[in-house]
């Protein structure tokens, strides 16, 4: 098992522009494009409505403090890896939601809910946690230089 060692890295220089909005994540020796969910708004809307996503991209959730979190495929039509991540970025659980069949009840929507108190949300293709060997204890990192994110 890996070990988390430190937070997401600051460097000490930027080495790729990346949209506004946007975020450079790395894990499992891959990057990742992400959206950033930072407010109530974005973090409710989440992939609600995407019908594609790329095999590098995904969508960061950021929250204000570390709390159990849960998640839901409302609206979702692609299945996701759902990685929730402590406060140093270490992954501390994985869990693979199927995007629901058209016409499920709300209350039959697939859930994926953190083991223990998360800081951070990950969603990712599904299948990229396997196929990157993403467990319990792998590290995930982003970072901002400049104001500009990387």
């Amino acid at each position: 098992m890996a070990a988390c060692v430190q937070a997401p890295r600051v460097p000490t220089q930027p080495s790729v522009q990346v949209p506004a909005g946007l975020l450079q994540v790395e894990c499992g020796g891959e990057r990742f494009t992400v959206g950033v969910a930072a407010n109530d708004a974005t973090r409710g809307r989440g992939l609600s409505g995407r019908r594609t996503l790329g095999r590098n991209e995904g969508m960061l959730f950021l929250y204000p403090n570390q709390g159990v979190r849960s998640f839901w495929m409302k609206d979702c039509h692609v299945d996701l890896d759902v990685l929730f991540l402590d406060a140093r970025g270490c992954v501390i659980n994985v869990v693979t939601l199927l995007a629901p069949v058209a016409g499920t009840q709300e209350l039959d929507l697939p859930l994926a809910v953190s083991e223990r108190p998360a800081a951070t949300v990950l969603e990712l293709p599904a299948g990229t946690a396997r196929r990157l060997g993403l467990r319990a204890g792998s590290q995930v990192c982003w970072s901002v230089y400049e104001g500009r994110i990387e």
